[in-house]
């Protein structure tokens, strides 16, 4: 069975302290996790309502300078995954 069609749109991402040539990566990271979660964790209910949600508080993820871009991506979408929580 096919869950709900939910388009989830980011427009702006700052993450201060990333080398500029590491965001697609760590876009790409994001995106996959965050797709991950929603697919297995089902719809928060922050957007099972209709409507657009202009600003998310997630927790914030601490960096280091060797985190890997892959890794920083995914530790984003978890902290993103869980300001969607109620």
């Amino acid at each position: 069975m096919t869950g709900p069609l939910l388009r989830v749109r980011i427009e702006r991402l700052v993450l201060d302290g990333v080398e500029a040539g590491d965001g697609a990566a760590v876009a790409r990271a994001l995106e996959a996790e965050l797709a991950r979660r929603l697919a297995s964790g089902g719809v928060p209910s922050l957007l099972a309502a209709a409507g657009d949600h202009p600003r998310l508080q997630a927790p914030t993820v601490q960096l280091d300078p060797a985190t890997a871009p892959g890794v920083l991506g995914r530790r984003v979408a978890a902290a993103l995954h869980a300001g969607l929580q109620p």
